[in-house]
């Protein structure tokens, strides 16, 4: 762990910068992030900041070298790449996890190395807003944003059961319909979709989406390997040595 405050490095970000505003300094494609320091550990340690969902965005506050930069403003993938990048340069590549083995049931602990850990290939690029389009059937173009972390919390917060999640989170996502920016028309657009096309849309987004591939293969013996996966932002700082 760095003891230099000053001491940072670039950040590739799995977006590419391609999600935000051309105005915006994360649209370069990459981020300067100071090495955490001891005096971190405070915070990484800290089960008041767990408990309110805020060690990560107060973690992120201290280590963004570019304080203009609100680390809500970040997309999941590339905050996520952020927290890998802290958790290994201060802690090194293996990072403990159980995992079940469908074979017989049992949980086993393992090890997974975070350098082996890869960026989907986001190929897509986006509008001088960080927006990006999605054509269905010919008869709509609708035009999309990533959620932020910002967003999700918000989602989170208001979420209810009265619609599936699918056409809830594609009502947020969605800033026009062919065009047309009104918010009514937008919902009333995703309403009248069939379900067929709401999972259509929705699993184009979901698959083209800037993220990192946390599913690892694990040898359990000489014949067979299992996956293992973790949830970055909430397991990142967990099982430190």
């Amino acid at each position: 762990m760095s003891d230099t405050t000053d001491s940072f490095e670039w950040v590739e970000l799995p977006s590419k910068g391609e999600c935000y505003p051309k105005s915006s300094p994360l649209r370069k494609g990459k981020v300067a992030v100071y090495y955490l320091l001891a005096a971190d550990e405070d915070i990484i340690n800290s089960p008041l900041l767990y408990e309110k969902g805020i060690m990560v965005e107060t973690i992120l506050r201290r280590k963004l070298v570019d304080k203009t930069i609100d680390p809500l403003s970040l997309c999941k993938g590339d905050l996520d790449a952020i927290l890998i990048w802290l958790r290994r340069t201060a802690y090194g590549d293996e990072f403990p996890v159980d995992v079940v083995d469908s074979y017989n049931g049992e949980t086993l602990e393992t090890l997974i190395n975070l350098s082996q850990l890869t960026y989907n290939d986001f190929q897509l690029s986006g509008d001088e807003n960080g927006c990006f389009t999605f054509h269905l059937k010919g008869e709509h173009v609708f035009t999309y944003k990533y959620l932020t972390i910002g967003d999700i919390k918000m989602l989170e917060e208001n979420s209810t059961n009265e619609e599936g999640v699918e056409r809830t989170i594609l009502k947020h996502i969605t800033i026009a319909v062919n065009n047309e920016t009104e918010r009514e028309h937008i919902c009333d657009v995703i309403d009248s979709l069939s379900n067929d096309e709401v999972l259509f849309y929705t699993n184009y987004v979901m698959m083209s989406a800037p993220n990192i591939n946390t599913t690892l293969s694990i040898k359990v013996n000489d014949e067979r390997e299992i996956t293992a996966a973790f949830n970055i932002e909430g397991d990142t700082f967990l099982n430190i040595n």
